[in-house]
């Protein structure tokens, strides 16, 4: 019963991270715009996210075996939202390098814990399953720059 519902929750979790990691990339000539800021610093800020995320997989890999599933969700998910809120509140250049940062080592804290309980919850099967949620995360990501697309349109 307990594997259902954890089975559910990485569901979830692997729809919401499809949802949001992509959902700055249509907002890249906004940034450019507002912040009047060229692609090519843009496009570093997001180079530098993209480095914080490989430094902290070393680290949230080491904690993903000492802290349980749920726990580490809802750090990981608590603090991509402050990095969010960091950049609704600071909307400015600066404040979007932050918060880059900041949603990339909360979003890093996700995946390690997944791949970690997937594994000893569904050790006969467990490349089945990373297939089967890698394959509803990627479909998800389909809908995040999808609505922001619609939502600049509007």
């Amino acid at each position: 019963m307990q594997k259902k519902k954890n089975l559910k929750l990485f569901y979830l979790g692997c729809f919401i991270l499809g949802f949001v990691i992509p959902i700055f990339d249509p907002l890249y000539p906004y940034f450019s715009r507002n912040f009047k800021v060229g692609f090519d610093k843009i496009g570093l800020v997001f180079f530098g996210g993209s480095l914080t995320a490989i430094i902290s997989l070393i680290s949230a890999g080491r904690i993903s075996d000492r802290f349980p599933l749920r726990k580490l969700f809802l750090w990981s998910f608590a603090i991509s939202f402050a990095g969010f809120a960091v950049f609704s509140i600071f909307h400015n250049f600066t404040g979007l390098i932050i918060s880059v940062i900041i949603v990339n080592v909360g979003l890093t804290i996700f995946w390690p814990a997944l791949y970690a309980k997937v594994f000893y919850e569904h050790p006969e099967n467990y490349s089945t399953m990373y297939a089967k949620l890698e394959r509803f995360y990627y479909l998800a990501t389909a809908f995040g720059p999808l609505l922001i697309g619609l939502l600049l349109y509007l």
